[in-house]
């Protein structure tokens, strides 16, 4: 009996032993490295040459990326030491992995994440990717294969509700997660055609020009010329309409204020070019790019743009060129956190849960009083019952966390488990 007490005693003290190791030396870590790939360019349209690239976001909490050889890694098939300066990786930073910064900068020059290069190189026809710390330990994988998508077509792979599927947006979305979901199709070949129709123009022009001295005639030729050019400049100044809205605006997510975004919507009947187009958020003015197809949408993240919404009342303008107002909404009182303020089909804004790239959904339920400074501001509270799959980076943050913690502390029991009846045999 007195051997069973102490090997009962025994067999306790190594269960808590344990445990405690397991808590010390893994449960931290798991706080920490919660590393998402999100998308991946693994077979850019034409040459590939320095022209892959890999998202990542991290879910968890802040944590010190070292790089050179005693570093991270990133593994396709061998081990790629990352470039650059040691570097902390915070909450919901998304950061893309390069092989060559300058000329990632000139594919996208609106892009401004951290950027970090490493010499890595994707296998177009099927592949793995992993992230992996100093310590070797696996943060994140990517497996993916050509029969899925993003072959060479201008379009990335992109992890979405669990699944590895070919993304939406043309030349890929990197420094945007979740990707929206208005598609975006290849420029088409008009734009090549106008270029030469104006380079055609110019050449004749000039050379009409250049018979100034010669003949009575060829002083006409000069006026139809000159005709010509005016004709273009009149063109060039000519005010465009811009068939634009603002429908959605997400300005407080639950936690950090990361992912925040503007939804544009198109109205006409024409595509429209946004590169002479603004977005002005309080007091910041920011130059767009991209189209937008005719009844469609494009949303602009705080995490791509560097715009802050403030949570407390705040204006949001769409301005051309010349500082012209496209449109412009404002919002007072406070923000409802984890929800966007959305238009209707009436033109009334109302809070909502946020749906990217979508329709507005409303639902109503009740009024709301929370706005007790300016009772006429009140707004009915509207939730959107669907299965959203653009959900804000705070609810992935929660249920990841929730799921990988979880897993681990059923993996340390069981480790605990078996170290004691290791303990056992060998002490009987």
């Amino acid at each position: 009996m007195k051997l069973e007490r102490n090997l009962n005693r025994f067999i306790n003290k190594n269960l808590i032993f344990n445990l405690f190791l397991f808590f010390c030396f893994f449960y931290p870590l798991t706080i920490k490295a919660q590393i998402l790939i999100t998308e991946v360019m693994y077979n850019p349209e034409g040459n590939d040459d320095d022209r892959e690239w890999i998202e990542a976001i991290n879910l968890g909490e802040n944590i010190n990326v070292k790089t050179g050889k005693n570093g991270w890694r990133i593994f396709d098939g061998k081990n790629r030491i990352l470039k650059g300066e040691n570097f902390t990786w915070s909450k919901n930073e998304i950061i893309i992995f390069v092989q060559d910064i300058n000329k990632f900068l000139n594919e996208y020059p609106q892009v401004r994440n951290k950027l970090v290069e490493a010499s890595f190189y994707l296998k177009n026809k099927e592949g793995e990717i992993k992230i992996i710390d100093e310590n070797k330990n696996v943060l994140a994988e990517f497996k993916y294969n050509s029969n899925i998508g993003g072959n060479n077509n201008g379009y990335s792979l992109i992890y979405e509700n669990g699944q590895i599927i070919e993304g939406r947006t043309y030349k890929g979305s990197p420094g945007i997660y979740p990707e929206p979901f208005q598609k975006t199709e290849k420029p088409k070949e008009e734009t090549i055609s106008n270029i030469q129709a104006t380079t055609s123009l110019a050449t004749k022009t000039q050379e009409n020009i250049n018979q100034i001295n010669t003949s009575s005639k060829e002083e006409k030729i000069i006026q139809i010329s000159q005709t010509n050019i005016i004709s273009t400049s009149a063109l060039e100044e000519k005010e465009e309409k811009y068939t634009l809205l603002i429908t959605e605006f997400l300005p407080n997510l639950k936690g950090r204020d990361e992912g925040e975004f503007v939804e544009i919507y198109n109205y006409g009947d024409k595509k429209i070019d946004l590169s002479n187009v603004y977005l002005v958020v309080g007091n910041k003015k920011i130059k767009l790019y991209g189209e937008i197809e005719p009844e469609g949408y494009k949303v602009f993240y705080n995490t791509e743009l560097g715009f802050n919404i403030k949570n407390s009342g705040d204006t949001i303008k769409l301005i051309d060129k010349k500082n012209n107002v496209i449109f412009s909404i404002s919002y007072k009182g406070k923000s409802k956190e984890g929800k966007s303020f959305a238009r209707d089909e009436n033109g009334n804004w109302r809070w909502t849960n946020p749906t990217p790239g979508r329709e507005n959904v409303f639902i109503e339920e009740a009024i709301s009083k929370e706005n007790n400074e300016n009772p006429e501001t009140n707004y009915i509270n509207y939730e959107d019952k669907e299965n959203l799959n653009a959900q804000n980076l705070a609810d992935i943050n929660k249920n990841l966390s929730k799921t990988t913690n979880l897993q681990v502390l059923l993996i340390g029991l069981v480790l605990a488990i078996i170290f004691s009846i290791i303990f056992i045999l060998f002490f009987k």
